[in-house]
């Protein structure tokens, strides 16, 4: 959950309060560019457990030797 709240918090800091600023609504108006890879982001947040792949990795290597 701690996690989640941290995504949640750096999104807003991020995105939207450089947003805010007359400077950056170029950028922020073409959302089709910035928010499909944060949705990836989520979904391999959601389906995989951290570090699960480099978890494997390792084990096998420790069989190899």
């Amino acid at each position: 959950m701690l996690t989640l709240y941290n995504y949640v918090t750096a999104f807003y800091s991020v995105v939207l309060v450089s947003c805010v600023q007359p400077a950056n609504w170029s950028s922020c108006v073409a959302v089709w560019d910035w928010v499909p890879p944060y949705i990836d982001d989520f979904k391999v947040f959601v389906s995989e457990k951290p570090y699960e792949l480099e978890s494997i990795y390792l084990l096998n290597f420790d069989k190899n030797l």
